[in-house]
């Protein structure tokens, strides 16, 4: 074996890049595929969906944060933008939340538990608030681009409340399949409560649409998720750190969830 040889038998043998060649031939196995197919793509606009729930959600409670301020005279500049960004807001998160349903929407029908997926789906649909949410944006995407309203609730500890005017919803004709949700409401909106009422729903379709895919292929994804977590523990033990196509903490929550499929 000449000098090359030698040196490139070195480098190879560094913990790092023999970790690293172990976890490549990993993802070129079958099984790799099918968590890389079914599972990944869920994450991903999972993760984009709950990035502006958690936006829209820290920009209500800034608002309630504000609300003292807010009713001063002098604050219209601070409450048109205020306006102007819950504008923002909300049409990302109606938008997020419609992207994630088409999404999962066609991920489902090219698996084999097509079935479960699409009724999972299908109950949320089926929910008041949804049909309303869906509607909303359908009016704000296609139609009337609604001006949202600051509501002063002195039933919610006298706290300023980014609302949408009931009058101002009806300029629209479009609210076949929501009616009986709009039906609830006196003059306004909250769109708080309305978010929080629809993610709370939401949450529990992903978490039934997680449990099909994982009860479907458990062992395949339990034998693909270990091999990942045993390879970042050996990155641990040579204190050294290299590839990971997910993160430790990524890994752990996916194994903590297959450990309770069946409680």
């Amino acid at each position: 074996m000449n000098k090359v040889d030698e040196e490139y038998q070195r480098i190879s043998n560094l913990p790092a890049n023999r970790i690293k060649a172990e976890i490549l031939s990993l993802m070129a196995t079958d099984n790799y595929a099918i968590f890389a197919e079914r599972v990944l793509p869920v994450d991903r606009c999972v993760y984009i969906y709950e990035s502006n729930y958690r936006t829209i959600s820290d920009f209500f409670e800034s608002v309630k944060n504000e609300s003292l301020s807010l009713l001063n005279d002098c604050s219209t500049d601070r409450r048109n933008d205020i306006l102007q960004k819950a504008m923002v807001y909300i049409h990302n998160y109606l938008s997020s939340q419609y992207t994630l349903k088409c999404i999962l929407e066609n991920h489902g029908e090219q698996l084999p538990t097509r079935d479960n997926l699409s009724k999972a789906l299908d109950i949320l649909k089926g929910k008041e608030v949804c049909n309303f949410v869906h509607c909303l944006r359908n009016n704000i995407i296609h139609q009337v681009n609604f001006g949202p309203s600051l509501n002063f609730n002195s039933t919610s500890h006298g706290k300023i409340n980014v609302s949408y005017s009931v009058s101002e919803l009806m300029r629209s004709n479009r609210w076949k399949d929501a009616e009986s949700y709009i039906s609830r409401f006196d003059k306004y909106v909250l769109i708080e409560d309305v978010v929080s009422e629809f993610h709370s729903h939401m949450v529990e379709f992903l978490h039934n649409y997680e449990n099909i895919i994982f009860q479907a292929d458990e062992v395949i994804l339990r034998n693909v998720l270990t091999n990942l977590l045993k390879f970042a523990k050996e990155y641990e033990e040579n204190d050294v750190s290299g590839f990971l196509p997910v993160s430790e903490s990524y890994i752990s929550n996916k194994l903590f969830i297959l450990s309770g499929l069946y409680r």
